[in-house]
């Protein structure tokens, strides 16, 4: 078996697959070993029952526990998912920053305090309709987006959809018609612009932390 774990004597080693979150099985229990081998290969061996010690391919030692004699009634603590989360809250964290940072840029202090309003009447879902209004730059200036979040400051409406409702009342003007739009021959392009606001995924930007 090449580049496999080799067989101790007297040990016969057994092939496990190491779960998406890190685990392996044996014998209906289940034990941490470390994420980088997640979905890959391992080599376990059962010490006299007492002692369960994990290798990788090439034989180097990854995890060594004294085995569960009862069946676990909880999944064990792995040592990395506590890294893991706090990487992502700390990553969260600085995605909503930048987001709030982005609405105020644009909007300036009445977007600040329409951001305020959705807080309180919104919580955890600010960030999320922080992201729609900001997305409505795709089709309105943001002197019509100001104009709008002014009438709900007006009637204390905080709602993502109460800006569409009052952007979508506002005729867009038509192309002049001294410019025919069929006799202009414009190159083939992409439009670019910066999407670094929309890069919060829903379950992070509705998130209770």
């Amino acid at each position: 078996m090449s580049g496999a774990y080799v067989q101790s004597a007297g040990v016969n080693p057994e092939p496990r697959k190491v779960s998406n979150d890190g685990y392996i099985s044996h014998d209906g229990n289940l034990y941490p070993v470390p994420m980088r081998y997640c979905l890959r290969r391992v080599w376990v061996e059962n010490i006299y029952g007492r002692r369960l010690k994990v290798y990788d391919e090439e034989g180097a030692l990854l995890a060594e526990f004294d085995l569960d004699l009862k069946k676990q009634t909880a999944r064990p603590l792995h040592p990395e998912h506590e890294t893991i989360n706090r990487q992502y809250q700390e990553k969260k964290l600085k995605l909503r920053s930048a987001l709030v940072e982005k609405f105020t840029s644009a909007f300036g202090e009445d977007g600040q305090r329409y951001l305020e309003g959705l807080r309180d009447k919104n919580g955890a879902n600010l960030y999320w309709h922080l992201a729609e209004i900001l997305s409505y730059q795709e089709i309105y200036t943001p002197e019509d987006i100001i104009a709008a979040i002014k009438e709900c400051l007006k009637i204390g409406s905080y709602h993502k959809n109460s800006v569409k409702r009052l952007l979508e009342r506002k005729e867009i003007a038509p192309l002049s018609c001294a410019c025919d739009p069929a006799s202009v021959n414009m190159p083939p392009g992409k439009i670019k612009r910066d999407l670094s606001c929309y890069a919060l995924k829903e379950s992070e930007v509705a998130a209770v932390s």
